[in-house]
């Protein structure tokens, strides 16, 4: 910050480590009761220099409101004073996150990351606000369709150069995967995205179970052609991509819900509950959880909650118990190869 004045190094601060105007506003209180710079601002907004016009519109659709900032508009701004190829290709996410703990309100942001571009943090283009998920997908999408179209043909101008821009993948979770292409659930009977399995009803497992996992491959022409019946609920607005493959450039690797939340989860409440062979003796769930506290762990990691919660565990937990503690835990108390043989029949339950 050498060469910044009081108040450069004041809005710097406040920028980079994302202080709120309220606070912000405190802070310039506490140094005007003192002696302070006679340049000194009065409010957040003054010092942070904060517009009082919006650079996009916010727009009404069917669920929510509507904030589209644009990947050229993003592209623009990132890498305006950096070397880029000629091409470069695009992957997506679309994802809902909660905003507050005491609201049904959530984002459903649509980002971009660079593919060739690795250390370029993704970009927000999009941003849906609502009570719950957007309720067409054709609001949500058709504005970064169309300017996806307007790409493949016109490319991006970036610094006088011409940068052809193509999308390479969305990669989402199961519920957003679904969103975006109009289709089935992954619990539902014709719900795997990939193959023609069907599923059927569990009433032991009271959900949806694949005993056949060697279907068909679907296809992108098939698809397009709404060739699989129950599996299309809606037609996608993503079918209008140039050179875009509905089944094999949107990605599976949601390694969150199918491990995570799913196998683990049901494996840590089956082996406390009894519900699963091999499952643990009632005294053995202290056992673990004081071991789990003594487990040294990897960096950044969060602390894991009891074993015997109840409560609905969040998903870098179970990440943590699933790769890490749970098995440096249970070692000590049974051979956790032991735990996973009994219930290699059972776990997808």
């Amino acid at each position: 910050m050498a060469g910044m004045s009081y108040v450069q190094r004041l809005r710097h601060w406040a920028l980079k480590t994302n202080q709120s105007h309220k606070s912000v506003s405190w802070i310039l209180d506490i140094i005007r009761s003192g002696p302070a710079p006679e340049n000194l601002p009065r409010s957040a907004k003054t010092l942070l220099k904060t517009s009082k016009t919006t650079t996009a519109k916010i727009l009404g659709i069917p669920g929510g409101k509507y904030w589209y900032k644009g990947i050229a508009n993003s592209l623009s701004h990132v890498l305006k004073d950096m070397h880029v190829p000629n091409s470069i290709s695009l992957n997506m996410n679309v994802d809902g996150i909660s905003v507050f703990r005491s609201s049904s309100t959530q984002f459903w942001p649509i980002l971009v990351s660079i593919h060739e571009m690795p250390k370029i943090s993704p970009m927000p283009v999009a941003i849906f606000c609502g009570s719950k998920k957007p309720l067409c997908s054709a609001s949500f999408l058709d504005p970064l369709v169309a300017e996806i179209k307007g790409m493949a043909e016109n490319g991006v101008w970036l610094n006088g150069n011409r940068l052809n821009v193509s999308v390479r993948a969305f990669i989402c979770d199961s519920p957003a995967r679904a969103f975006i292409k109009g289709v089935a659930n992954f619990n539902a009977k014709s719900g795997c995205q990939k193959c023609l399995a069907e599923g059927e009803y569990s009433h032991d497992a009271r959900t949806v179970v694949f005993p056949v996992t060697a279907g068909r491959k679907r296809t992108d022409e098939e698809f397009r052609a709404g060739g699989y019946g129950n599996h299309h609920k809606s037609r996608s607005p993503l079918l209008q991509i140039p050179n875009f493959d509905m089944v094999e450039d949107v990605i599976i690797a949601d390694r969150l819900h199918l491990i995570d939340l799913g196998i683990m989860k049901r494996l840590l409440k089956g082996w406390r509950d009894g519900s699963l062979d091999g499952s643990l003796a009632s005294n053995m769930t202290p056992k673990i959880t004081m071991d789990t506290k003594n487990v040294p762990l990897y960096k950044d990691s969060a602390s894991p909650r009891h074993a015997s919660t109840k409560k609905k565990k969040k998903r870098c937990k179970l990440r943590i118990n699933v790769f890490w503690l749970f098995s440096q835990a249970t070692s000590r108390v049974r051979s956790i190869s032991i735990l996973f043989d009994s219930t290699n029949q059972r776990c997808s339950r």
